[in-house]
């Protein structure tokens, strides 16, 4: 009721301000605007690209923002409800060196810290967005960014976000499985002669999360009738998990001419994450906690991981004879404690390198970017772009993080050293030509392998293990885009490999049809259909205790289509959208009303059944953990200039 309470009045504020500059525009031109208002991203700074951007005003596919698998081209697992624990379907390598935290399950909400906007707004400028998700899932996000003169810059974003359960609690119930903050301040600051630059980002996040456990099976059950949903039971009533984490990140800059450029980056980083069940036996006798060492098990489970991490970087950069470069040396020290007991620390030191380097055709451009550390660590990346494509090839040498190697010690109280894990070599090749097929068709395909010795995984009954036979991937597909007047179909498809230790799906596909027109020649619209289909897999499955993604071989996941319909609509600067996602699944708690025997097929979704065959009779997302079923949302984003 906060919440809602919170944003109504948010709501009519943004409506008096609104109203207001409406009025000012009877009788004065707005000087402010999209265009007016511009930011840029530090990355673009870093590698000595000067540009500035106009704020995001596009109609075409807002409705994305909906949903975080949305926001991630449907490529995520989840656990059902947005916004819980989920994991990207395919594997991304980053740059990430030395010992890593080893959680980030609960990040995927998170704002993108490496793609902060830093405004140059001239005027003040301010944008709310609400969403109101069917099934209990809200967003309220604010954002506000000002200048404070010509060159300093001030501003601040905050994110609410909850999400109700799905399964396991009596219908009409608002009971919260997820809640989440976000909130982080910005600046940026150019001296009078533009020679020095610095760009600071605060950031606070948490997120309180149950833990179910998924669907516990009862007499008779099969995956086939496992979708009642509010009526289904769950093997967890008491365990939850609190993921939070701090960060402050500062980058500086000073120019001393085009071919030097001294540079400084500090980051800290403060996480930490918390587990408690006080049913523990209860969520024993339903198969957790097996691998627990010792005679004796307690009634309640706690369990705290902290990690801390200090990062310094000094370097130069420039222009020099037709090369961009950049040169640093970077010391990391980083702390981690289980518990109460005693914290490790422990240092470490980088190298590394960077050149970009442009062909006369003012097209072809081939950039490296290395860093070695002391601790054998090292990273090696290069891109080639020409006119026929692109290629890009991936070198990495890293440590296991600190949650792989300290597993046992941590969720089974074996007491053991943590294991000597080998290094994490990932190697990666990814080839994306350039195919014209005229004006009103663009296609992108795409051929991706990637080969991962020394892989660390957790097994089927949860315990850490390094593979000794390496892991090889292939993904091939393409994206393509078709225009025909106001119509456009967009496609997406890909054949992927998939190992015994890293399950993805043999074929995904994804397509959207929309149309744009108006609407009493003012309100602006795009109307569409969309479909996304996996076949069928064996996902990891979802561990409660460590939060982590485990294999498993008894239950496969999606393998279903899913429809989803949408409207996005613009007047003025405002936009909005509806959307019904997954709507061919109709629960059968809601056509049977508040029935509790909701076992049976009866009326309407005997008739929906029929005419879909049964296509779309529910899903799981993550084994024993049901998609959610069909929910309509509405969105909405304003943006304030003055």
């Amino acid at each position: 009721m906060r919440l809602k309470a919170s944003i109504f009045l948010l709501v009519n504020v943004l409506i008096l301000n609104f109203a207001s500059a409406q009025l000012l525009d009877d009788s004065t031109k707005l000087i402010y605007g999209p265009k007016s208002t511009k930011f840029f991203l530090e990355k673009d700074v870093y590698n000595n690209i000067a540009t500035k951007t106009a704020i995001d005003t596009v109609l075409q596919n807002f409705h994305l923002n909906y949903l975080e698998k949305r926001k991630n081209n449907y490529l995520l697992q989840d656990l059902g409800n947005n916004g819980t624990a989920s994991k990207l379907i395919f594997m991304e390598a980053n740059s990430l060196l030395g010992t890593q935290f080893g959680s980030d399950v609960f990040l995927t909400p998170r704002f993108d810290l490496s793609n902060n906007k830093f405004y140059d707004t001239k005027s003040p400028f301010s944008e709310m967005q609400y969403i109101q998700g069917g099934r209990g899932q809200d967003l309220a996000k604010f954002t506000h960014a000002q200048n404070i003169n010509k060159r300093l810059n001030i501003g601040i974003d905050l994110q609410n976000f909850a999400s109700s359960k799905a399964i396991g609690t009596p219908l009409g119930r608002d009971d919260r499985i997820v809640k989440n903050w976000n909130i982080q301040a910005h600046s940026n600051f150019t001296s009078k002669n533009s020679k020095y630059l610095i760009l600071s980002l605060f950031n606070k996040y948490s997120q309180f999360q149950i833990e179910q456990g998924g669907i516990l099976p009862t007499g008779g059950d099969t995956p086939d009738n496992t979708f009642r949903y509010n009526f289904e039971r769950v093997k967890m009533g008491s365990a939850s998990n609190i993921f939070k984490a701090l960060t402050f990140h500062n980058y500086q800059q000073y120019r001393i001419n085009k071919a030097f450029t001294a540079f400084h980056i500090f980051d800290f980083e403060q996480t930490s994450q918390k587990f408690k069940d006080i049913s523990a036996v209860t969520s024993k006798e339903n198969g957790f906690y097996q691998n627990l060492s010792g005679r004796s098990f307690p009634d309640s489970r706690r369990d705290t991981i902290g990690f801390i991490n200090f990062d310094n970087k000094l370097g130069i950069r420039g222009n020099y004879k037709g090369y961009n470069y950049r040169l640093t040396i970077r010391n990391r020290i980083w702390s981690a404690g289980i518990d109460t007991t005693k914290r490790a620390i422990k240092g470490e030191i980088y190298l590394g390198g960077w050149a970009a380097y442009y062909f006369k055709d003012s097209v072809t451009k081939l950039t490296s970017e290395a860093e070695f550390g002391v601790n054998q660590n090292f990273y090696f990346l290069s891109n080639l772009f020409s006119k026929f494509g692109m290629a890009t090839f991936l070198l990495k040498n890293q440590d296991a993080s600190f949650i792989q190697s300290n597993f046992g010690r941590i969720y089974q109280n074996n007491n053991q050293l943590s294991p000597d894990f080998k290094f994490i070599r990932t190697t990666e090749l990814t080839i994306k030509p350039i195919v014209t097929l005229g004006k009103s068709f663009l296609i992108d395909p795409f051929l991706k392998l990637t080969n991962i010795t020394n892989y660390i995984y957790l097994d089927a009954n949860v315990r850490q293990v390094q593979s000794s036979k390496p892991v090889q991937l292939l993904r091939i597909g393409f994206e393509s885009k078709y225009n025909f007047k106001k119509y456009v179909l967009q496609n997406a498809i890909s054949f992927n490999s998939s190992s015994n230790l890293i399950r993805v799906p043999r074929i995904v596909f994804d397509a959207t049809f929309s149309k744009e027109f108006l609407i009493s020649k003012k309100l602006k619209s795009q109307a569409g259909l969309h479909l996304n289909y996996m076949t069928a897999y064996f996902a990891d499955s979802y561990d409660p205790q460590s939060a982590q993604f485990h294999l498993q071989n008894a239950l496969e996941v999606q393998g279903k289509p899913v429809f989803d319909a949408f409207i996005n609509m613009k007047l003025s600067k405002v936009r909005f959208f509806f959307t019904i996602n997954n709507f061919l699944n109709i629960p059968n708690s809601v056509l049977l009303g508040s029935r509790t025997d909701a076992t049976t097929n009866k009326g309407w979704q005997n008739l929906i059944n029929n005419l879909t065959r049964k296509v779309n009779n529910g899903y799981f997302s993550t084994p024993t953990y049901t998609a959610l079923p069909m929910n309509i949302g509405f969105g909405i984003n304003w943006p304030l200039f003055d």
